[in-house]
């Protein structure tokens, strides 16, 4: 018989409910693993294979665990007469009873333990500890199994029961707890972590209300989701929508979304003394984590996720009820906590510029650096029109010896020192803005500005936030970048990891206009009324460039201005037989053919016969450059990939532009390799190659149809018109630039040829001009990059695989034909395996053993 619709809907919700203890064990088994590798790993035998969390996630879940163990240490050294109850509601598979009695045997004597959930969760927890010897020893000789039916009792002993039970059946739930003790006689303490929030707020309600009613004495711990700051802010919008989507809703977190709801909802539910923390107040305070600790837990792992984690912690909180009053509190209401008063800010308008903000990119800590990596591209906004991306050089000065200063006095800030992680400081002519950032003021989440302004007494602070209008937004100011704009602020990016919940980016562009009382202050009232700046505009998105340390090395042990650069022409011959032509493949060296017979396309491919045979609205995709050189830099992405259509493609290329197409597979661009008779079959019929080069049809990569203009392609390696083109032998590869694993350098090879550049001489470069029927044979890792001789040509490549190399080119796709050969792949990955081997040793024995092990790498290139 099928079940009823209601009850398959409720049934299907139970089960995502029970879906989340999965994530959360893991969770605790990653901190378990990490932070008590001296107790017993309890833990582990509820998760099969370890997920070392991030460590925002192990710092979290240690503080939620340490949280609940202060609460329940604090229960059993309560002094009580008669028998300790610990009730764990909706349990999943916590570890609670195990860990308390290896961590506090001496006072568990006269303490049960309860585990309450689910039913099929229950079953799944009791077949595991039955067969687990670790967890069973708890039980004891003596107890009993129940069936697993109506009953509900699945395990019973005498310092440790399982109850199948739904925690909204509290008739249900009664009447099995009393059939284990006499509840009437017995300390009671209630543990919810995270469980009865996915509950409707009436069961809840319910529940908390039963539950003070229920023993001698009862206490209740509660650790759950709250939303201090409103459903608005982004920690709370990406907490709310995570629970959604996972279909495990939190049911009463906006009916009680502050910790001073709390406190009322159990005072109005039976519990007359009740006391709260944030978990950030938690951290901070000496009875929940000492200084000692603190500082250990970064002797497990590294940490300097602040901001985060203190998001996080500003949304959950500890609780503890009781029906008696208890003069040994941990906690404290809010009220009497000091500096966390939520004082009332005053708003700001808030300008948000569309027009940025609809091609800005995701960015976070845009000026930031580290000691090892950042992030590889950086944007670029305008504010005053222009389009052209500033000239940035790719290295700066020599360092310079460091300096060090000693400290000659603290001052006392009288409790007023500003503590944020996060924030971004703008100078604003006498005045500092302090913009964002989380703190441990409570004010301080993510959303404020704090103007500092000297004044007659010292200083004056003024606190702004979320504008009044429901309409307007604060930006969520994390790692964001703030400039001054005349008697503006403008917000570019931002962000913040949510702990497990996602990560929220603030991708929009806002201007905060400052306060005119702010502004005069600032200013000594003798600022020009001046109009803000309409627009603000993303013009690109570039790459930083990047060389290896050796090859930049090089390049700077060869600095010789007076010699100048050797440069061969490659040799030009005529084309006679594919006897000929295969002796020259196998020699390895790039030649010119002459003169070739390549078909109707010299004749043919004028624009207009192009415009006519591909079409004048076919879209493609090409290279714009952004500088005036036109000297195309994959590396720093000096250019911008635009769409157009072919018909203004060929009159930009007509006219001048920097612009360069590649086509690409028209039907599979991202898949397959271009061919020109499968893409433009109209142009393929007039071009062919010799019938003396018919040997490499069989191994035929792709021909790929080029169109260029005044662009000079980057160093890589991987007909009309006239181009000029140097090529490098493979051997020049480490004097080039080019970073591990990279397919292309950042060296301007015509700039620096022009300038006798130290970069190029100890390379053997070679140049040809290639004209209208030249073939230019080009063989594999030979280093090459092209300018143009005039405004617009088009060109074949044809790429054909390397018989001698043929099993050794790496599966999977390869577009562009510059995928590297596998054998080098694996050999970069041993590299970092034995870099990784010799990280444990100090400094100068790694250097040392590194050093020879290159060395036998050159040597191997000499045998």
């Amino acid at each position: 018989m099928a079940n009823p619709e209601g009850f398959t809907r409720s049934q299907a919700l139970d089960d995502m409910v029970m879906g989340t203890n999965s994530s959360s064990i893991a969770s605790k088994r990653s901190v378990e693993r990490l932070y008590y590798s001296n107790e017993p790993p309890f833990f582990r035998y509820f998760v099969p294979k370890f997920q070392r969390r991030a460590p925002l996630i192990n710092r979290g879940y240690w503080l939620r665990l340490r949280a609940i163990d202060v609460i329940v240490q604090k229960f059993l050294n309560k002094a009580t007469a008669g028998k300790k109850v610990i009730i764990n509601l909706g349990c999943g598979s916590d570890v609670l009873p195990w860990q308390c009695h290896a961590r506090y045997s001496t006072l568990n004597n006269d303490v049960l333990f309860i585990d309450v959930d689910y039913p099929e969760l229950i079953q799944k927890k009791r077949a595991i500890v039955l067969k687990t010897p670790e967890l069973r020893s708890l039980l004891g000789n003596d107890f009993t199994l129940g069936d697993g039916g109506e009953d509900g009792l699945l395990l019973y002993s005498n310092k440790y029961c399982q109850l199948g039970c739904d925690l909204r059946q509290l008739d249900r739930l009664r009447i099995l707890l009393k059939s284990i003790v006499n509840l009437a006689e017995c300390a009671i303490l209630f543990v919810a972590e995270v469980s009865i929030t996915y509950m409707d707020t009436q069961s809840t309600d319910s529940l908390i209300n039963w539950g003070s009613t229920v023993g001698r004495e009862n206490d209740f711990c509660l650790l759950e989701q709250i939303i201090p700051y409103g459903k608005t802010h982004p920690f709370a919008q990406m907490m709310l929508s995570h629970f959604v989507k996972l279909g495990t809703p939190l049911r009463s977190i906006e009916r009680y979304p502050t910790v001073e709801s709390q406190i009322s909802r159990f005072q109005e539910h039976g519990w007359p003394h009740v006391e709260i923390k944030d978990l950030w107040q938690a951290w901070s305070s000496e009875q929940f984590v000492s200084d000692s600790e603190r500082i250990a837990l970064d002797d497990v792992e590294p940490f300097d996720e602040w901001e985060e984690f203190i998001l996080f912690a500003r949304h959950y909180f500890i609780l503890h009820a009781s029906t008696s009053y208890n003069q040994d509190s941990l906690l404290q209401k809010p009220s009497s906590i000091a500096g966390e008063g939520r004082e009332t800010l005053t708003s700001l308008p808030v300008e948000v510029m569309d027009r940025a903000a609809k091609k800005t990119t995701r960015r976070r800590f845009g000026n930031s650096m580290s000691s090892n990596s950042r992030e590889a591209t950086y944007d670029i906004f305008s504010l005053d029109g222009e389009h052209q991306p500033p000239h940035l050089p790719s290295s700066g000065p020599t360092a310079r010896p460091t300096i060090s200063f000693a400290p000659l006095a603290v001052s006392n800030f009288d409790g007023k020192l500003l503590s944020s992680f996060g924030a971004q400081v703008v100078h604003f002519g006498s005045s500092v803005i302090l913009c964002g950032g989380m703190g441990a003021d409570a004010c301080l989440q993510g959303q404020t500005i704090t103007a500092i302004t000297p004044c007659t007494d010292g200083f004056e602070v003024a606190n702004f936030s979320t504008p009044n209008n429901e309409n307007e937004y604060m930006p969520f100011m994390i790692g964001s970048s703030v400039v001054q704009d005349d008697d503006s602020l403008l917000v570019l990016g931002g962000g913040a990891t949510c702990f497990s919940m996602g990560t929220f980016w603030e991708t929009g562009v806002y201007r905060i206009r400052l306060p005119d009382h702010i502004l005069d202050s600032a200013y000594s009232n003798s600022r020009l009324c001046v109009p803000s700046k309409p627009t603000i505009d993303l013009i690109g998105c570039r790459k930083f460039s990047v060389a290896s340390s050796l090859a930049l090395d090089d390049v700077r042990s060869l600095h010789h201005p007076e010699q100048g650069i050797s440069m061969t022409p490659v040799p030009r011959i005529q084309l006679e037989s594919s006897q000929q032509f295969q002796k020259i493949l196998r020699d390895g060296k790039p030649v010119i053919f002459k003169n070739c017979n390549i078909g109707q396309c010299m004749h043919k491919w004028s624009t207009d016969f192009l415009l006519s045979t591909i079409g004048a609205n076919e879209q493609f995709v090409i290279h714009e450059s952004y500088e005036d050189t036109g000297a195309l830099d994959f590396n720093s992405k000096n250019f911008a990939y635009v769409t157009d259509s072919f018909g203004n493609i060929v009159n930009k290329l007509k006219s001048g532009a920097k612009v360069y197409l590649r086509a690409l597979s028209r039907h599979k661009p991202l898949e397959t390799p271009a061919k020109l008779e499968e893409d433009f079959p109209g142009l393929a019929e007039d071009f062919a190659l010799p019938p003396e080069m018919a040997c490499i049809q069989d191994r035929l990569f792709s021909s790929v149809l080029r169109l260029s203009g005044r662009v000079n392609m980057w160093l890589h390696y991987d007909v009309t018109g006239v181009r000029r083109m140097v090529l490098f032998p493979p051997s020049d590869v480490k004097h080039l630039s080019f970073a591990p694993g990279a397919s292309s350098s950042s060296v301007d090879v015509f700039q620096a040829k022009e300038a006798s550049a130290a970069s190029l001489h100890m390379t053997h470069p070679q140049e040809v001009v290639i004209h209208p029927g030249d073939i230019l044979l080009l063989p594999a890792l030979w280093l090459h990059t092209a300018a143009p001789v005039t405004d617009m040509s088009v060109a074949v490549n044809v790429f054909f695989r390397d018989p001698e190399q043929e099993e050794h080119y790496a599966p999977g796709r390869d577009v562009y034909g510059n995928k590297d050969l596998e054998v080098y792949e694996k050999g970069r990955q041993a590299v970092a395996r034995i870099a990784k081997s010799l990280r444990p040793l100090p400094p100068a024995a790694r250097e040392f053993y590194l050093s020879r092990i290159a060395d036998e790498l050159r040597l191997a290139i000499e045998t």
